[in-house]
């Protein structure tokens, strides 16, 4: 007798759906804010005046070059704490989270309005969503219609241009300038947006030129290299996150179009457990701590949906495959053709 393999269809379901049944699992604890996690805000502050003292009294380049690192380090983590901030589950009360949220993002010249607009209220709402999803690169009809997506495709990975192995060096700190200065509709008023606009151009440009001026040293060791470290941080999360899934269109669902990546525990640990993606985008006001356990519960339910990898792995991906999407499932490089599968695209076609 022949048994013809059937072929296993993924179901899409909105995060609603999955919230419902696994909220009532989850102790209550795991909503309430902690915050305690406000100390790595201390911790990294103190690491990085630390690091401008040391540098602003030695003339050593090596230590130069190994504290700017640091710095860096600690510029990409405040920005993973400041994330969960404006969530709202580390402190409470509109102006606190608008304080300490600008502080962890003030290096990339970001009030904390700016990421509740773009990433709060737009990737979130429309995670992956062509043409709404700020950190999507959409249908592969916006790179032949747009002269400017023409220009940026080089600069991706997967593209093959030489340049595009730098994104991650930069990518974030230039999505930054393109939400604040290119995103028509992001912001609830012109007051709003004006603001942002100046706080960009006061911090973008008044904080280099100080240092500029002091010494051109101080321009490259306390803010070029930290900067790119903190770009590297954020995009080598962001990019994992989401480049590699599934196009969701029609129905935002988090296990089908995010992606959890995993290394050492301990690295996970110090980067604020940021790599539990999936479990974030299930619930954003989860406290990180309990993320494993949203996790342990996901894989007894939906083990065939959901979907996680090696950070490296999934790095490794990124930059072997295009950004475009051809159908919501395929990822298409527009100037070769070449095509290639998105995750879970055997289960969706």
């Amino acid at each position: 007798m022949i048994i013809k393999e059937h072929k296993m269809i993924i179901n899409l379901m909105s995060k609603k759906d999955y919230a419902r049944e696994l909220r009532r699992l989850l102790p209550k604890e795991a909503f309430k804010r902690s915050p305690k996690r406000i100390g790595w805000f201390y911790l990294h502050m103190l690491i990085i005046a630390t690091g401008f003292f040391c540098i602003f009294s030695s003339d050593n380049l090596i230590l130069y070059f190994l504290l700017s690192l640091l710095i860096g380090q600690s510029m990409g983590i405040l920005s993973f704490l400041g994330h969960e901030i404006i969530h709202g589950t580390v402190v409470k009360g509109k102006k606190k989270i608008f304080f300490f949220g600008t502080l962890c993002m003030f290096h990339w010249g970001m009030s904390a309005n700016v990421w509740i607009a773009w990433h709060n209220r737009k990737h979130h709402t429309h995670t992956q969503k062509w043409m709404e999803d700020p950190d999507c690169f959409g249908p592969v009809i916006l790179f032949q219609k747009s002269t400017t997506m023409q220009k940026l495709q080089k600069l991706t990975p997967g593209s093959n241009y030489k340049r595009s192995y730098f994104f991650l060096l930069y990518w974030f700190s230039f999505h930054t300038m393109l939400m604040i200065f290119k995103t028509p509709g992001l912001f609830k008023s012109k007051k709003e947006h004006l603001y942002t606009k100046i706080f960009h151009l006061i911090t973008m440009i008044g904080w280099p030129a100080i240092l500029l001026l002091l010494n051109p040293k101080y321009l490259i060791f306390l803010w070029l290299i930290p900067l790119a470290i903190s770009n590297f941080l954020m995009m080598g999360y962001i990019a994992t996150n989401h480049f590699l899934s599934p196009s969701t269109n029609k129905v935002n669902d988090p296990l089908v179009n995010s992606l959890t990546v995993r290394s050492f525990k301990l690295l996970e640990a110090f980067h604020l457990h940021n790599n539990f993606h999936v479990e974030h985008h299930l619930f954003p006001e989860l406290n990180p701590k309990y993320a494993p356990l949203v996790q342990k519960l996901i894989l007894e339910r939906w083990p065939d949906k959901y979907q996680q990898m090696s950070h490296w792995k999934a790095l490794k991906m990124v930059y072997s495959t295009p950004r475009f999407y051809k159908t919501e499932t395929k990822l298409i490089d527009p100037r070769t053709g070449n095509l290639a599968n998105t995750l879970l695209a055997e289960y969706l076609d």
